[in-house]
């Protein structure tokens, strides 16, 4: 099995270029009105904006957190806040849980949560298994 995220939306150009520039996103499929973007070495992870068909509705920027687990956080502050200038909804911060992130809005409002691991505090450890 494997699962496919799909937004509706009219920004489909906004997303490419957003997810192409900032996170190395390759397009596996565009066509006017549905386009793919694929990450990773083996495109294993993909997101996919569709231009809403007949009575589909709109993603209203409700609820979505997308996880972006990345080696070094520090240097994807610095690339995407710091150089590119992105707006940091959530600063760079050491969290309990057990990772160092920030986070950024894509152009249609999803939450990018942006992570590098480090050790959680003792309250968190017993919540791993």
């Amino acid at each position: 099995m494997s699962v496919l995220l799909c937004f509706h939306t009219i920004k489909g150009a906004e997303c490419k270029e957003f997810y192409l520039k900032y996170f190395g996103a390759v397009v596996t499929f565009d066509y006017e009105w549905y386009l793919v973007v694929a990450f990773g070495d083996k495109k294993q992870f993909t997101l996919s904006f569709m231009v809403p068909q007949d009575n589909e509705s709109l993603f209203e920027d409700k609820g979505l957190t997308l996880n972006f687990h990345v080696d070094i956080v520090y240097s994807e502050y610095q690339r995407l806040v710091i150089t590119e200038g992105l707006k940091a909804i959530r600063p760079l911060a050491d969290n309990p849980w057990g990772d160092r992130s920030f986070t950024i809005l894509d152009p249609i409002g999803n939450i990018l949560y942006i992570y590098s691991e480090i050790k959680p505090t003792e309250e968190f450890t017993v919540a791993y298994k």
